[in-house]
């Protein structure tokens, strides 16, 4: 089914407003390493409390969902999240469910269907 146009407009403000933005770079203050194509979240070694460790892995599960819902049914969110593709990988493995984010940015997006890397296919396969 089509999204609701209220939720369509809700997506767009958030798209103007970079949020997505600000949601990828908490994703990737959790995981620093992705530049180097390390995907070990250190925060989960280095965590002081167990507390803490579940609050950030909190956090990052709802940076994950807020990526799915911004790219669900809209090209322009879907190419905004596309260059963070490799940040969204990293997570997957670590506890999150970060592989429907993933399949969001592509959903229904032809063009950038065709763009994605092989390594990314075995990311998510494996």
């Amino acid at each position: 089914s089509q999204p609701s146009s209220s939720a369509a407009g809700v997506r767009e403000t958030l798209r103007r407003s970079e949020a997505h933005t600000t949601v990828l770079n908490l994703i990737a203050t959790a995981f620093p390493s992705t530049a180097t194509g390390d995907a070990s979240p250190p925060f989960l070694l280095s965590s002081p409390t167990q507390q803490a460790s579940d609050l950030r892995m909190d956090v990052l599960f709802h940076c994950l969902r807020f990526v799915e819902a911004f790219c669900t049914g809209s090209p322009l969110n879907q190419a905004a999240c596309f260059p963070h593709v490799p940040l969204l990988l990293a997570c997957i493995g670590n506890g999150l469910s970060a592989t429907s984010a993933v399949s969001s940015v592509f959903l229904n997006n032809q063009a950038l269907s065709l763009r994605v890397k092989e390594g990314w296919i075995h990311k998510v396969v494996d």
